[in-house]
C-alpha cells in the first residue's frame, strides 16, 4: 500500500542492464493506495521498477515466488523511504539500506565492492555497481567481480550479457580516455627553411 497513491495507475517494469525497459503489467491502485501484481506462474529473477505518476522505485526478485510487501508514502519512494517485507524480500531490502546510505553520504565506492563481495544476492551484487557506479573505469574490477557472481548463478541470464556488454563498453572507454589524457609526445619541428 502506497499512501497518496489512491486510484493511480501502478506499473511494474522489468529493469535491463544496457537496455531499455520492459513493462511488464500495469494495475490501478484502490481508493486507500492499495495494489498487487499476481503472477500465478511466477516471475523471472530480475531487477524490477515500481512506478506510480512521477515516482519510481526499483526491488530485486531472485525468487519466482516471492511475496513482496512494499509500504510507504508516494513523496518518500524516491527517497528510499518506505518499508519492505514478506518471502524474498531480503535482497530489496539490502538494495534500500545501501541506497539510502548513498543518498546520506554514509557509503562510498569502497563500500559498494564490499557489498559484491559479501552481499548473499548475485542479482544485487550485480545491480548495486551498475547502478551507482556507472561507467567510471576506475571501478572496472568491481563491475567485473560482480559480473563474475551473476555469471554463476545464472550464466544465460540476459543480465550477463548485458552486463559483459555494458563493462567492455566501460573498459573500451577507459582505455581510450587514459591514451587521450597521456596525449602525444612532443615533437620539436625545426624548420629547414
Amino acid at each position: 500500500t502506497i499512501e497518496e497513491a489512491a486510484s493511480l495507475q501502478v506499473f511494474l517494469d522489468h529493469i535491463m542492464i544496457n537496455k531499455a525497459n520492459q513493462v511488464i503489467e500495469k494495475v490501478e491502485a484502490d481508493g486507500s493506495g492499495a495494489f498487487s501484481f499476481n503472477f500465478p506462474e511466477g516471475i523471472d529473477p530480475g531487477v524490477y521498477r515500481l512506478r506510480i505518476g512521477s515516482k519510481k522505485v526499483n526491488f530485486i526478485l531472485e525468487d519466482a515466488n516471492a511475496d513482496i510487501q512494499i509500504n510507504g508514502r508516494l513523496a518518500d519512494l524516491q527517497q528510499y523511504n518506505f518499508t519492505v517485507s514478506g518471502a524474498g524480500s531480503q535482497p530489496t531490502q539490502i538494495y534500500i539500506n545501501t541506497m539510502q546510505g548513498l543518498l546520506n553520504r554514509k557509503l562510498k565506492a569502497d563500500d559498494i565492492k564490499t557489498l559484491v563481495d559479501t552481499v548473499s544476492s548475485p542479482l544485487l551484487a550485480m545491480y548495486l555497481p551498475f547502478q551507482t557506479l556507472g561507467r567510471n573505469g576506475q571501478f572496472l574490477a568491481t563491475h567485473k567481480a560482480a559480473l563474475a557472481r551473476a555469471e554463476a548463478t545464472y550464466p544465460t541470464s540476459d543480465y550477463v550479457t548485458n552486463y559483459k556488454s555494458f563493462i567492455q563498453q566501460t573498459e573500451a572507454a577507459y582505455q581510450q580516455q587514459s591514451i587521450s589524457n597521456k596525449g602525444l609526445p612532443y615533437l620539436a619541428y625545426r624548420s629547414t627553411v
